[in-house]
């Protein structure tokens, strides 16, 4: 029997279900979700198993922006325009050099923020977009089966390393990083401005 066609397994899957869990490499395919965390199938291998929310962290693929010199773009977005220029422009090697990845991500988005968005992103890209391209990547809105339980997205990691220094009301924290995840979008390709809510806990601490 022939090896399965990467291809042939994500044409008829929707890119609102495809999501990214932290520690993992590849993509997944959101399959269902449980109060402690989700169930999905490893695009590369079409295993599927449960991953724990409290080892992993889920983010859809189309809750992520990426940085311009104007308004943030969403990844479907991108992704659409890459597939509109694939016949006259094709995705360089992921492990080109430097000037070859700038130069085509240029292509695929022009005003993208060249000092914000950085070489190891746009090579995140161009090995999703392979992963991805024969999807629909129409606007959709964040699927709902991922749960505020079950879905932590990068954007709620800083949002509790903020709150540690209230000891004193760990749920109360808690909370808080839930009520970020309804509220912004996330953007993996923006994890550089992390650190700055991390300087600013360093500073009450030592007060």
């Amino acid at each position: 029997m022939p090896p399965q066609n990467k291809n042939i397994l994500t044409k008829n899957m929707e890119f609102k279900n495809i999501i990214y869990i932290n520690g993992k490499s590849g993509l997944f395919e959101l399959v269902g979700n449980k109060s402690n965390g989700v169930i999905a199938k490893s695009i590369a291998d079409g295993l599927t198993q449960f991953y724990s929310s409290r080892i992993f962290q889920f983010t859809p693929l189309n809750s992520i922006e990426m940085f311009t010199h104007n308004e943030n773009v969403a990844l479907g977005e991108i992704m659409q325009a890459a597939k509109n220029i694939f016949n006259e422009c094709p995705p360089v090697d992921a492990n080109a050099d430097n000037a070859t990845l700038k130069n085509y991500f240029k292509k695929v988005l022009p005003n993208f923020d060249e000092d914000r968005v950085k070489i190891s992103d746009i090579k995140k890209f161009i090995k999703w977009f392979a992963i991805c391209k024969d999807m629909d990547f129409a606007t959709e809105t964040i699927t709902e089966k991922i749960t505020e339980t079950a879905a932590t997205p990068v954007v709620a990691e800083t949002k509790s390393e903020a709150t540690v220094e209230e000891k004193p009301a760990k749920k109360a924290a808690k909370k808080k990083s839930t009520e970020s995840e309804t509220t912004s979008p996330t953007s993996l390709f923006g994890e550089e401005t992390q650190p700055v809510k991390k300087t600013k806990t360093t500073k009450k601490k030592a007060q």
